[in-house]
């Protein structure tokens, strides 16, 4: 079987450098190649054929979407051309990879699957976070049963001030405070945690920006699952509180997790996996005592996700993210947002 041609719709040239991240990890991995970049930018098209020699490169969407020998088109732009970048690449016959969110709406979801369907093509969100090492390690925990039964998460990612990616603190563009940053990933994290719950219903709440179509300074979700667990998401501009990204509670025990380290070894040269020098703190109730013990994180595996989406595409394994999941995101979070707008709990489309 011949290589897995692939296309980058976005290049970007900050300390993100998502351009370079991806091209990375399909060129690490076996069945896939970085074919073409596309970037109206032409100092990214440069920056891309300097990074990978070789790569063709183009100044529009639709030139490279023209270019019968890509396969996979991952978009990489900002967040308000996910949706009719990919639903271009889908319409053209391309697999789709979409940087998180991906899409706004879950109409706009839904209409991406559609399309995807009826061209017999796959399109995935890049949740690459959720092989962070914490992650896999706390993941790891609640599987062994050592803090019981999952009964409520707390989680916090606090920062200051604006992005140095200027349409990242647009509304318009980037979708808000909660579709940035680690927001999606935030929620996609929370909702791996309660796998096989339902959402009952979600509150959301929002600290506007007193300049106009700026994202809010503070936003903060609560989302109530079946059996009366709770998820409390804090996403945080203006916030220097120092509490913990993870306060995990159990029938048994609970985890605090300030994530610090989690991203160690994230940017450049992007490997496919990495130690995470980092570890948590597991604490128990035993004969009246507290008892605590640290739990070293797992290797962080973010290039795998392209390893995944390989076998995937030969036929071999499901999509790294399922569209269950990525709609699932999607959901929640035009959720919040309604539920801020509207000062009631809202339900979330299809659960």
């Amino acid at each position: 079987m011949s290589d897995i041609r692939c296309g980058l719709i976005g290049y970007s040239l900050g300390w993100e450098q998502h351009g370079r991240r991806h091209g990375t990890y399909m060129n690490s991995t076996d069945g896939m190649k970085l074919g073409a970049v596309c970037d109206i930018n032409p100092d990214a098209r440069s920056k891309a054929r300097c990074d990978f020699p070789g790569v063709e490169t183009y100044e529009t969407p639709n030139d490279l979407l023209d270019d019968g020998d890509i396969d996979l088109g991952s978009i990489l732009t900002p967040h308000y051309l996910h949706f009719p970048l990919a639903l271009a690449a889908l319409e053209a016959g391309k697999h789709v990879v979409v940087e998180k969110p991906m899409c706004f709406t879950v109409k706009q979801a839904d209409a991406l699957f559609e399309v995807a369907d009826s061209r017999g093509r796959t399109v995935t969100t890049f949740f690459n976070r959720r092989r962070d090492g914490n992650f896999l390690a706390i993941e790891e925990i609640l599987g062994s049963g050592e803090i019981g039964d999952l009964t409520e998460v707390r989680l916090v990612s606090e920062s200051r001030g604006l992005h140095e990616n200027h349409w990242r603190n647009v509304k318009s563009r980037s979708g808000g405070l909660l579709y940035n940053s680690l927001g999606a990933h935030a929620f996609d994290w929370v909702l791996r945690l309660f796998a096989g719950r339902r959402v009952l219903n979600v509150v959301g709440a929002a600290v506007p920006a007193p300049e106009l179509d700026l994202n809010e300074l503070h936003t903060r979700a609560w989302l109530r699952f079946d059996s009366g667990v709770l998820a409390d998401v804090t996403i945080s501009r203006m916030s220097l509180t120092g509490q913990p990204l993870w306060q995990i509670t159990g029938t048994k025990g609970t985890i605090i997790d300030t994530g610090r380290n989690a991203t160690a070894n994230y940017l450049y040269p992007f490997p496919v996996t990495a130690e995470a020098p980092g570890s948590f703190i597991a604490r128990k109730l035993e004969d009246g005592q507290v008892v605590e013990r640290l739990v070293e994180y797992s290797d962080s595996a973010w290039g795998k996700y392209y390893s995944d989406l390989a076998l995937h595409l030969a036929g071999g394994g499901p999509e790294p993210v399922t569209r269950c999941d990525s709609r699932r995101v999607v959901a929640v979070m035009e959720a919040v947002e309604k539920s801020a707008l509207s000062g009631a709990p809202e339900p979330v489309d299809g659960e």
